[in-house]
């Protein structure tokens, strides 16, 4: 019957042999992708709660939530503590935000990239400290810090970084402090997209520091972070409007960012003569001042917007 086979006895002990291990091999190896994926999903379930992901604005759970868990199931397996990563990503945001006071095109376009980055490893933080247990008042004290020096400073930059970007007063460290020094510099930069900054900083400063003032003159009822968002939205009668606007509102933190990378390239690409027109409305002559203009009006409104809402819920 073997040599029917068409194979001679050892031959087919061979066939038979490897036939048996390649199949023994290829059952260990779906097991454990089946294994390594119950983990992995296990790890999402831990870091990511569906309770906050449902919750959650669409740029959140189709980028941020995914890129977020794939540098949380990296850093997970290292000495990372959780607040490091906070003292990274409040960093970087720094050090984006000050790349603006160039003016340059492409270094805006880089600080708004790493802005994006930056408020990834803002997801990933907590979710590390959810999945090793690490959670803190020093990480809460770090995150509030952090958000309350970086987000006006994004906007300041901006506003600085067009103010200086048309001003002449030297093109080197020692030219400048000579012009300082003797009164020879001229500046004469877009004055208007310095306030429009300023304006936009401190708003949104205010804007989250509105509720935590709410807090301390009710702290019986205790406004979680975010959830102040949840009260404006009881002004809606039907909360399918309420997330529509939650979505895709670009006031909203996380679709701020994109929008910042996209007025960016849109001023890179007019700078590299790539693009034909930039905006030229009255006091508003550029991709960059045209930002800096709508977040400041935008913020301002929504900032006046939760006070008064705020206010009459105080009792």
């Amino acid at each position: 019957m073997l040599y029917a086979a068409g194979c001679r006895p050892l031959r087919f002990l061979t066939c038979w042999f490897f036939h048996t291990a390649l199949n023994k091999h290829q059952s260990i190896t779906d097991t454990m992708g089946r294994e390594k994926k119950e983990a992995i999903e296990e790890m999402r379930r831990i870091c990511q709660p569906e309770k906050k992901i449902d919750t959650a604005p669409v740029i959140d759970r189709v980028f941020y939530r995914k890129l977020s868990f794939l540098f949380t199931r990296m850093l997970v397996k290292t000495n990372i503590t959780p607040n490091q990563v906070t003292w990274l990503w409040g960093v970087m945001m720094m050090v984006s935000s000050l790349l603006f006071l160039f003016g340059n095109p492409v270094l805006t376009v880089i600080g708004a990239v790493g802005w994006i980055v930056g408020f990834t490893l803002d997801c990933t933080d907590g979710e590390i400290a959810r999945y090793k247990k690490k959670t803190s008042k020093r990480g809460l004290f770090l995150d509030l810090v952090n958000h309350s020096l970086t987000f006006p400073a994004l906007f300041i930059c901006l506003g600085a970084g067009e103010y200086f970007s048309g001003a002449n007063i030297g093109s080197n460290i020692s030219e400048i402090l000579s012009n300082i020094i003797n009164g020879t510099y001229n500046i004469a930069g877009d004055l208007n997209s310095l306030f429009f900054g300023c304006l936009a900083g401190v708003t949104i400063l205010l804007v989250m520091l509105v509720p935590e003032i709410y807090n301390s003159v009710q702290p019986e009822e205790g406004l979680l972070r975010g959830q102040s968002q949840a009260v404006e939205g009881k002004m809606f009668s039907n909360p399918n409007i309420y997330r529509l606007i939650r979505d895709y509102n670009p006031l909203t933190f996380m679709n701020l960012f994109f929008f910042l990378l996209g007025f960016a390239v849109l001023n890179l690409f007019y700078s590299l003569e790539w693009l034909p027109f930039q905006p030229d409305i009255l006091w508003i002559q550029g991709w960059i001042p045209l930002f800096l203009f709508f977040y400041a009006v935008g913020y301002t409104v929504a900032l006046a917007v939760r006070i008064v809402i705020l206010y009459r819920r105080l009792k």
